[in-house]
């Protein structure tokens, strides 16, 4: 079942029919190079790689789309399925992240509310809509309950820790769209139905079936609404 406004929906796909192409553009930042066409910079004293596009060097803006990843994939999988291209067309900064402990990101000491609002520092913004599937969630959660101010908006995609965060959540400004297969085997969708009243605002995606990174499995109709919910918040 896919819930929303079929106009915004229709919307969103006349959009996503204009955009090709994309790719990571350069930037200086001392770090040194990395593989696969990835970048690094340092936060909190350890190395953070991750991909980027869609920065204007000639009028940056101070926010960005910052892409997370659960525990078995990386920014690598946001670049294959083309959602930094997408992002980057529609125009969009944006940024997918190796977490600590990934790929070659090192591991950080530091909380990981933190470790985030550091890394958006780092990359020169000052806010950002964070995509957070699964295991991400540990840094996402935090980061919107702890340091609001520096989250335009937060999309769920079935991620973990909801129960924990679930008060300090409680009628948060921070608007929320939630994405989850309606039988998820690993993060049930009552945790999403959980989150969603809790906050402020909320929409709600949902799919048949029980595979838990559901946007691999349907992604056109996540780039959509993704793309819908960031026109919303741009809006505002």
């Amino acid at each position: 079942m896919l819930t929303g406004s079929p106009l915004r929906l229709l919307g969103a796909l006349l959009a996503a029919s204009l955009l090709a192409g994309g790719g990571c553009a350069d930037r200086d930042d001392g770090a040194g190079p990395a593989p696969g066409g990835l970048l690094a910079l340092e936060v909190g004293g350890g190395r953070v790689e991750y991909l980027m596009a869609g920065i204007d060097p000639d009028s940056p803006a101070n926010y960005g789309v910052l892409l997370l990843h659960g525990a078995a994939f990386s920014a690598a999988t946001w670049q294959e399925l083309g959602t930094i291209s997408l992002l980057a067309d529609a125009g969009f900064g944006v940024a997918a992240v190796n977490l600590p402990g990934k790929e070659g990101s090192a591991p950080t000491g530091l909380a990981p509310e933190v470790f985030l609002e550091d890394l958006i520092l780092a990359l020169g913004w000052e806010e950002v809509t964070v995509v957070s599937p699964s295991a991400s969630g540990r840094y996402a959660l935090p980061l919107a309950a702890k340091r609001p101010g520096r989250v335009r908006g937060l999309v769920a995609v079935a991620p973990v820790g909801i129960p924990q965060w679930l008060d300090a959540l409680r009628d948060s400004p921070v608007p929320v769209l939630t994405v989850w297969s309606q039988d998820d085997r690993v993060v049930p969708s009552s945790h999403g139905d959980d989150l969603a009243l809790a906050v402020r605002k909320a929409r709600q995606l949902t799919f048949a079936g029980d595979v838990h990174p559901v946007y691999l499995e349907h992604t056109e109709e996540f780039h959509l609404e993704l793309l819908d919910f960031l026109a919303e918040i741009e809006a505002r």
